[in-house]
């Protein structure tokens, strides 16, 4: 008997290295979510998701042997290696495409080519009633220059909705110019070659600074403040929102004055710019 207890410790101890070969192996692939970044966090989540089959394995090693209860243990490790501990909303390979089929979907209720969706956002600024929704996504990394220690991974990806009744007259200039863009360059039959910088303007202006709220997507991020992980992800890449509007009226102004543009996309330009002085005055 107490040789059979000598071997089910160390069946125990075989199964927690085994858990936590899965949690080296998932935090170096980067697809741990934020509460489960450490293993005291990881390791309690991933025995009670397989505790039936580590009940077997205990088991079938008192009663069958040591042999017995490492081959039943590997339907219980086995699992970990694609563990995904607790309820993750949100899945970082998944977010990406879902931030891009939002937007499309925004797109896509406009308008089926740029003519049409210009008179709907046309439409929609005049009548000032509207919410505007945008979703956000990055992912980047800081490289670290000591080799001995790994670069630092961050992503974030928010839902935003925001009244247009809400905004002052800059910012609904601002916001207008940055959908007509994000329309020509990234939806369909548009006159200007993709550009994601136009999507970034519109989920900053949509956003507010905090003026705005979250869709019901809600945010997921990695290695920004905790306390406000948008504002520091804004801050960060430039997107605040007297940034943003000092970006587009420079932007603004070179595309009015290249005469390379189309002549649908330099009169936009002018249109706006006009506005801009006028709300800036």
């Amino acid at each position: 008997m107490f040789s059979k207890l000598i071997y089910l410790a160390l069946l125990a101890g075989i199964a927690f290295g085994c858990c936590y070969a899965a949690f080296l192996l998932q935090k170096h692939q980067d697809r741990l979510p934020l509460d489960y970044e450490t293993f005291d966090k990881f390791y309690p989540a991933a025995i009670k998701k397989q505790a039936i089959w580590l009940g077997v394995a205990g088991l079938a090693e008192l009663l069958g042997g040591l042999g017995f209860g490492l081959i039943v243990l590997l339907f219980a490790v086995a699992p970990w290696v694609a563990f995904k501990p607790g309820y993750v909303k949100f899945d970082p390979r998944k977010l990406e495409p879902k931030a891009k089929a939002n937007n499309d979907k925004w797109l896509a209720d406009l308008g089926p080519n740029w003519t049409e969706r210009a008179r709907s956002i046309q439409a929609l600024f005049e009548q000032k009633s509207a919410i505007i929704k945008a979703t956000e996504y990055q992912r980047w990394s800081d490289q670290v220059r000591d080799a001995a220690q790994a670069d630092v991974n961050y992503y974030i990806f928010f839902d935003a909705i925001r009244h247009l009744a809400a905004m002052s007259f800059q910012e609904r200039v601002a916001l207008e110019f940055a959908e007509h863009m994000n329309s020509l360059a990234n939806g369909p039959g548009g006159l200007l070659a993709p550009n994601p910088q136009y999507g970034r303007w519109r989920s900053s202006l949509v956003w507010g600074d905090g003026e705005g709220q979250l869709g019901p997507d809600g945010v997921e991020y990695k290695g920004l403040n905790e306390g406000n992980p948008i504002a520091d992800y804004l801050a960060r890449k430039g997107l605040t929102v007297p940034a943003v509007i000092n970006q587009i009226t420079i932007h603004a102004q070179q595309m009015h004055s290249d005469p390379r543009q189309p002549k649908e996309v330099r009169e936009m330009c002018q249109s706006m710019l006009e506005r801009f002085v006028s709300s800036a005055a």
